[in-house]
């Protein structure tokens, strides 16, 4: 699969085909699995690629992520929590995980490089992309400073493009919480960037 290029949205599988799928897979079909993930890779791949330098570690997390997800599969509780809110949930503790194993600040990924924020078709004037280029890597710096749970809401809010409820059943916190968290973080990056920025 090449994650690169998976720009779907997060599943093309209806609420009873994934509860089927996921009840097989915690029977042990391991087919059933593979639907699954062939679903849910470029989706927890973005998230990834979102905050981890280079793109050959983003892929290597999410594998380790659907690895950790099918070996956990039977303690996964499908009544209580959305499927991919317990990939995300795995995929942010294995991005932390990496981390601290590498004993540094990770290296956030370009955002036009985990998501195509360009539209090469309309804007194909060469000042016009080292421009935006530019502003890109400017607001790439200044998201990488925010705190972990900013930046979470900044990437499941302006990449994903999901509601503020929508991103509280995956942080398991209320929307008033997640809308609070997302106030802040503009702030933040207003005070950074010391101007208004695109997130509005």
């Amino acid at each position: 699969m090449s994650f690169n290029d998976a720009q779907s949205s997060i599943s093309t599988l209806t609420t009873t085909e994934e509860q089927t799928l996921v009840r097989a897979s915690v029977g042990g079909d391991v087919e059933a699995f593979e639907v699954l993930y062939q679903n849910y890779a470029p989706t927890i791949y973005r998230y990834i690629a979102y905050r981890v330098n280079p793109a050959s570690e983003a892929e290597d997390l999410t594998a380790q992520v659907f690895l950790s997800a099918w070996r956990a599969i039977e303690r996964y509780q499908q009544q209580t929590t959305p499927f991919i809110a317990w990939l995300y949930t795995i995929a942010h503790n294995q991005v932390i995980n990496f981390g601290k194993s590498k004993s540094q600040t990770m290296n956030m990924a370009p955002i036009d490089e985990a998501y195509d924020l360009t539209d090469t078709n309309r804007h194909n004037s060469p000042d016009f992309q080292l421009d935006k280029q530019a502003e890109y890597e400017e607001l790439r710096q200044a998201v990488i400073k925010l705190p972990d749970d900013q930046q979470q809401v900044i990437y499941l809010r302006y990449v994903e493009e999901m509601g503020h409820a929508e991103i509280g059943r995956i942080m398991a916190k209320s929307e008033v919480t997640v809308r609070g968290i997302l106030f802040r973080a503009h702030e933040a990056l207003r005070k950074q960037l010391k101007r208004e920025t695109s997130f509005g």
